[in-house]
């Protein structure tokens, strides 16, 4: 018997398992430079990628570029505001194109920052990302494209593409709030016998 060993049971303090998935291996260790966010239901030019590349380029390769995109008629990130003074609304996850190893660390933090608040965050997640990402230390570099949009939010729903392409403007009367109020029955409690 050596030095310091003992004949009694050994005592092993468990640790907590870690969830850990294969995919997460494979994006931590063979991610690409950049993530782009497309949501499903938007448009993008045919040229949308090569442009990124070339303003990252052009940019120096900044941690974040934001591109510029349609958004009910309007441009986003609106021309002429800081990056310090970009608030929500004003950009969505079209315009990213971030380093993927400051991705991940931003949207570590929206994980917690969403499972202790309501669902009040349910919708700025586009919004949380940026600010997250603005917000490291030691600050990232972040770098507006101004060459003209990119995309079209929600450009692939047909009456969003038909109203943009006939130049009528969004009439505002379904908001999320009113959308919320409208489905009442999915949040309020039930009623005894109610199915």
């Amino acid at each position: 018997m050596g030095k310091g060993e003992s004949h009694g049971p050994k005592t092993v303090k468990p640790s907590p398992p870690t969830i850990s998935l294969p995919w997460d291996d494979a994006v931590q260790t063979n991610s690409p430079g950049y993530a782009v966010f497309w949501d499903d239901d938007d448009y993008f030019v045919k040229t949308a990628l090569e442009r990124i590349a070339a303003n990252l380029k052009a940019a120096n390769y900044p941690a974040l570029l934001l591109s510029p995109n349609s958004y009910r008629n309007r441009v986003i990130p609106p021309p002429g505001i800081a990056i310090g003074e970009l608030t929500q609304g004003q950009v969505t996850t079209g315009n990213f194109a971030v380093r993927t190893p400051l991705v991940l660390k931003a949207y570590e933090q929206i994980i917690t920052m969403k499972d202790n608040a309501s669902n009040a965050l349910m919708y700025v997640q586009d919004y949380l990302l940026f600010d997250q990402i603005r917000k490291q230390e030691p600050q990232p570099s972040i770098a507006v494209a101004r060459d003209g949009v990119i995309g079209m939010h929600d450009g692939l729903r047909p009456q969003v593409y038909l109203r943009n392409r006939l130049g009528i403007p969004p009439l505002g009367l379904l908001n999320r709030e009113r959308i919320n109020k409208l489905m009442f029955w999915r949040s309020g409690p039930r009623r005894p016998g109610a199915s």
